[in-house]
């Protein structure tokens, strides 16, 4: 094939993946829905009008829905399990349920990826709105050592914060690499004492360290709606 890589060339074969993606989210949550957001085909007609950064863009757009169908999969298969099996079950030791064990480590398995995931597919939205943006300072904010503080430097500097409520977004974000990514990446872990102590699941309750995963990606989804509602009335 030489250098013949994947690509997709038109609106059928974008229409043909963006059908498979949808295929996989419903195989793998048995029967959930994926969100519409992030439109591959809405995304190649905005593409097509930016003739600096539109093939640029387009790419990181696929790498997004590619990864939020992961990540979306991976914190709704980790709530099927929470809610089906961890609030029947009253004993504080796992080792004692070989059943709860598995599940434990499933849903340790489902958060753990979906942290890393949606940490990296974040990176991907920020370099997105600075292209869209601020195309020239795209370079500046790909080589920073933290692209989470120079996307805030960026946004302050260039007072772009009322474009889609941003600010409300980065809090969000610092809350969620505070609390989970980056003790997972660089320290002991914080998510395998939550999963390995099921009886303290509370049903529902956001203020629960496992139900913050919904409740956060909810609010994540709900947001790159506006996000994308922004976008499309600016019309680039």
């Amino acid at each position: 094939m030489g250098n013949d890589y994947f690509k997709l060339n038109d609106i059928a074969e974008i229409q043909k993946f963006q059908e498979g993606l949808n295929k996989y989210f419903e195989t793998h949550t048995n029967g959930f829905k994926q969100t519409g957001y992030f439109d591959l085909i809405k995304w190649n007609q905005i593409c097509q009008g930016n003739k600096e950064n539109g093939a640029r863009i387009f790419a990181m757009i696929q790498d997004i829905k590619i990864n939020l169908t992961f990540a979306d999969s991976d914190v709704i298969k980790s709530m099927c399990l929470l809610e089906t099996h961890y609030t029947k079950f009253d004993e504080n030791n796992i080792l004692e349920n070989e059943e709860m064990l598995i599940h434990s480590i499933s849903v340790l398995n489902f958060l753990s990826n979906y942290s890393f995931r949606m940490r990296a597919l974040i990176d991907k939205i920020m370099g997105v709105i600075i292209l869209l943006q601020i195309p020239k300072e795209y370079d500046s904010f790909r080589k920073a050592k933290s692209r989470k503080q120079k996307f805030k430097k960026l946004i302050l500097k260039y007072e772009i914060d009322s474009f889609c409520d941003i600010q409300s977004f980065y809090e969000s974000v610092e809350y969620f690499d505070n609390t989970f990514r980056t003790p997972e990446a660089h320290s002991v872990g914080a998510l395998k004492k939550y999963a390995f102590t099921p009886h303290l699941y509370k049903n529902g309750k956001e203020d629960d360290k496992l139900n913050f995963f919904p409740h956060f990606n909810n609010r994540f989804i709900s947001w790159i709606g506006t996000l994308e509602d922004s976008i499309f009335d600016k019309k680039y």
